[in-house]
C-alpha cells in the first residue's frame, strides 16, 4: 500500500506541526497531525483510490476541499469522516485550524474484508453491487471513541 501523501507534504508546509505516520502493515496505516500554531495551514495532495479513509477530529476544525473547492467538507471537533472513492485519485486540500488535531486511518478494501468477512455483506458500501462506487459518511464521535482516539494521538509509535 502506498503511503498516504498528505503527511509528507504537511511536514514541508508547516514546520511547527507535529505529525506522524505509522505503517502498521502493508494494508493499514495510521496518521496523526497537530497544528500548534495560531494560524491555519493548508495541505495539498492526492488520495489513493484503493484506500478506505477514516478521519477523526478531536480538537479544532478541519476542512477538506476536493476538486479545487467544488466540494468542501468541514469536520468539526469530535466528528469523524469516512470516505472511499475507487474511481480515481482525488486532488485535495486539508486546512487545519489553530490547535486542530486530526487522526487518519487508511485501510485497503482487502484488509477491511479480512476484519469483517462474516459481516461484509452488511457493510453496504462493500457489497458486490457497491464495491466500485464512491461512499462518504460523517458522524459525531461518541465519548468512548473520542477518548480512544485521544489516547492514540498521545502515543509515540
Amino acid at each position: 500500500m502506498p503511503e498516504p501523501v498528505f503527511l509528507p507534504v504537511l511536514s514541508q508546509k508547516a514546520e511547527k506541526s507535529r505529525d506522524e505516520i505509522v505503517m502498521l502493515d502493508e494494508d493499514l496505516s495510521l496518521a496523526k497531525t497537530y497544528n500548534p500554531d495560531k494560524e491555519t495551514f493548508q495541505v495539498q495532495g492526492e488520495l489513493d483510490p484503493g484506500l478506505i479513509q477514516f478521519y477523526f477530529s478531536t480538537r479544532g476544525g478541519v476542512k477538506f476541499s476536493f476538486h479545487r473547492g467544488n466540494y468542501v467538507k468541514e469536520l468539526n471537533p469530535n466528528q469523524s469522516f469516512l470516505f472511499y472513492n475507487p474511481e480515481k485519485a482525488l486532488p485535495h486540500e486539508i486546512i487545519l485550524e489553530p490547535q486542530a488535531k486530526l487522526m487518519a486511518l487508511f485501510v485497503s478494501v482487502k484488509k477491511l474484508h479480512q476484519w469483517f468477512l462474516a459481516e461484509s455483506e452488511e457493510i453496504h458500501f462493500l457489497n458486490n453491487e457497491q464495491i466500485n462506487r464512491k461512499f462518504y459518511a460523517d458522524h459525531a464521535l461518541n465519548p468512548a471513541l473520542a477518548m480512544v482516539i485521544d489516547q492514540l494521538f498521545n502515543l509515540d509509535f
